[in-house]
C-alpha cells in the first residue's frame, strides 16, 4: 500500500512541477508531493527491508526530488539528496548483482 501511494505521489509531483516536463507550475505542491513519495518509500522499506522494488524506487524518488531542489536554487540540498539516492541505487544493485536493473524486472509502479 505505501509503495503504491508513494508512486502516485511521485507521478503527482511530476504533473505539478516536473523538471523538463510540461507541468502545472505548482512548484510548492511538487515539493510536498516529492517529500511524501520519499517518506512513503522509506516507510515501505522499514516494513519490508528486502523489498527490491521499494529499494530501487526510493533511489529514483530521491533523485527526482534532488532535481526539483536544484530547480528551486537549493543546490546543496539537491546534491546531498542526490548522493543519498545514488547510495540507495548502489544498495539495490548490490543486493541483486545478476540483474542489469533490479526494477526493470519488477516495476515499482503499477502500469
Amino acid at each position: 500500500m505505501s509503495r503504491s501511494l508513494a508512486g502516485a505521489y511521485g507521478r503527482l509531483a511530476r504533473a505539478q512541477g516536473g523538471v523538463g516536463l510540461f507541468n502545472l507550475g505548482d512548484m510548492p505542491g511538487a515539493g510536498d508531493s516529492h517529500a511524501s513519495a520519499v517518506a512513503l518509500f522509506e516507510q515501505a522499506l522499514r516494513l519490508n527491508p528486502a523489498d527490491e522494488d521499494s529499494q530501487s524506487a526510493l533511489g529514483d524518488a530521491k533523485g527526482d526530488m534532488a532535481l526539483w531542489l536544484k530547480q528551486q536554487g537549493r543546490a546543496e540540498e539537491a546534491l546531498a539528496l542526490a548522493r543519498q539516492g545514488l547510495a540507495q541505487a548502489h544498495r539495490s544493485v548490490d543486493a541483486h548483482p545478476g540483474d542489469a536493473h533490479p526494477a526493470a524486472a519488477h516495476p515499482a509502479e503499477p502500469g
